[in-house]
């Protein structure tokens, strides 16, 4: 990996940090930040998503996930894992459900799928 692309996923780690402490502004900078530089990183754009889910911008996660990961890898696993988040933080779901199954139907390890089993159950 680039070390530009290092710095910003750093940066996005980072954000997220942010916006677990519901520190929004710093969240909302950093989010800023990473859309200018225009990285299309999967694992960037899954962290800015994940700021987006954080901060209760549902639709802008949707949006991110669907045309920046989802697009390219229609079957990328984490992308599916984080957009059932979103249908949950949205009160939906089965539609989280739905996504995760798709996950544990393409044959993920056993770990992660034990993980999203107890995530459902909670």
């Amino acid at each position: 990996m680039k070390q530009e692309n290092v710095i910003i996923s750093y940066l996005g780690v980072t954000g997220l940090m942010a916006s677990h402490a519901k520190d929004r502004t710093a969240a909302d900078k950093i989010t800023a930040g990473l859309d200018a530089t225009g990285c299309e990183l999967p694992s960037v754009q899954m962290a800015l998503a994940m700021i987006d889910l954080n901060c209760g911008r549902y639709d802008q996660a949707e949006d991110r996930l669907r045309a920046k990961v989802l697009a390219n890898d229609p079957d990328h696993f984490r992308a599916k894992i984080i957009l059932g988040l979103v249908e949950q933080g949205r009160g939906f779901t089965a539609r989280r459900d739905a996504l995760w199954q798709e996950v544990i139907d393409a044959g993920v390890d056993a770990e992660l799928a034990e993980l999203i089993e107890k995530e459902r159950a909670a």
